[in-house]
């Protein structure tokens, strides 16, 4: 598993980024056993569809990261494999979680920070987050999850919220409803059949960022 550097330094600006989306092609994929997810960064992933045998969503913290995660777990496979979402942490939220757990149950819901902080540090993380032009950083997670781990990033955490509503939905075998997808994914989730198989899911990158992408796939080949 290579080591590579992701597309979301600027993280505490994708707020303002309008979110990508998630699209499905049914006609990709010849052998309808398998399905695949493909990335904005060109990495992909393929398995076989009857072997997966659960999918999981959670979000942590890790240092000063929020981390928004979806995991795929497959019969058989060594691996699991983790697509996440890694975003500078909400300083102001940050703050008030940690001075939450030190007050008894009665006093947590005066541990807030006063709108006018708030504001000043929004607005602190939203210019040093425009202080890079091309939007990188490390990829970074803890060290304790990196063995047997098969590792995609994506770069907001709505589209990661779509795939894990669009694909948890398909494993389970529900139709997705339209208002729980944006305008971008009604379509794929219109013309869509529940279940995996034979389905490759497009995880597109936001708008906006498209030729910061295209340049960054350019500079990996």
């Amino acid at each position: 598993m290579r080591n590579f550097k992701a597309l979301i330094a600027a993280a505490a600006a994708f707020a303002a980024i309008s979110a990508g989306a998630v699209e499905i092609d049914n006609a990709a994929i010849k052998n309808k056993s398998k399905f695949g997810i493909v990335f904005p960064d060109n990495t992909s992933y393929y398995a076989n569809a009857d072997a997966v045998v659960s999918v999981s969503r959670q979000n942590y913290c890790a240092g000063p990261l929020e981390i928004t995660e979806v995991v795929i777990d497959v019969l058989g496979s060594p691996s699991q494999v983790r697509i996440y979402c890694a975003r500078a942490a909400d300083a102001a939220k940050t703050a008030e979680r940690l001075a939450q757990e030190k007050l008894p149950e009665p006093l947590k819901p005066y541990a807030k920070t006063p709108d006018s902080i708030r504001e000043r540090v929004s607005e602190a993380q939203k210019l040093a987050a425009g202080a890079s032009a091309v939007p990188q950083i490390q990829k970074i997670f803890p060290a304790t999850t990196n063995s047997r781990t098969i590792e995609f990033i994506v770069p907001s955490p709505e589209e990661l919220d779509e795939f894990y509503t669009i694909f948890s939905n398909d494993f389970i075998g529900k139709a997705t409803d339209e208002k729980d997808v944006s305008e971008s994914a009604k379509e794929s989730v219109k013309t869509s059949q529940p279940g995996i198989k034979g389905k490759l899911y497009k995880i597109l990158p936001p708008k906006g960022m498209e030729g910061a992408y295209e340049t960054f796939n350019k500079k990996q080949k």
